[in-house]
């Protein structure tokens, strides 16, 4: 059974048709062997046959105008109020044309900039920063932690730091270093 799935048209067909509507590689390995059981299969198998049968996710040489075209019938469709996350995924189901996700969204950018806008919810426009105001020398502090020299479980080089500073003059009040960051005895004091 080691070269037969070569000439397995039907399985090309699957891993085809798998790859078109995006699923995982764990997805796929999942239906491979209920399917394909007669042949082994890994991750790394899975890889190797889907190279072999020229199967990719991704084509990096689809030309741009190509993917341009897609991009607008979908925008000027039903497709106007997708992400391009799911711009992506439509474009390569419905058109086939298999193109990076980083080049839907400058296309998206390009053709309808404000309507990627619209679409990100989780784009949020920064805030101005703040003016901050102390009366003066020994009036506010602040205070910090460095515990990021404590290593791997407090066992390579356990050193914590602590330091306070006066926020006019930046003068350095107070350092102190321990061993632990985990008893509130000493962190606390």
């Amino acid at each position: 059974m080691a070269g037969f799935w070569k000439n397995d048209q039907k399985l090309e067909h699957d891993l085809k048709k798998y790859v078109a509507v995006n699923m995982q590689r764990l997805e796929i390995l999942d239906f491979m062997r209920k399917d394909y059981s007669a042949y082994k299969w890994s991750l790394r198998t899975l890889s190797r046959r889907l190279r072999y049968f020229g199967i990719h996710y991704i084509d990096s040489n689809t030309p741009v105008e190509v993917a341009r075209e897609a991009v607008k019938k979908e925008l000027d469709g039903p497709g106007a109020m997708l992400g391009y996350r799911a711009m992506t995924l439509k474009i390569r189901q419905k058109y086939d044309v298999k193109v990076p996700r980083a080049l839907v969204h400058d296309l998206m950018f390009e053709l309808d900039p404000d309507g990627l806008a619209r679409r990100a919810p989780g784009a949020k426009a920064k805030k101005a920063k703040g003016h901050f105001v102390t009366i003066g020398p020994n009036w506010t502090y602040s205070m910090d932690g460095h515990d990021k020299m404590m290593g791997y479980q407090s066992s390579t080089f356990p050193i914590a730091i602590y330091g306070c500073i006066d926020t006019a003059s930046r003068k350095l009040i107070w350092l102190k270093v321990w061993t632990t960051n985990s008893n509130p005895l000493f962190v606390g004091k």
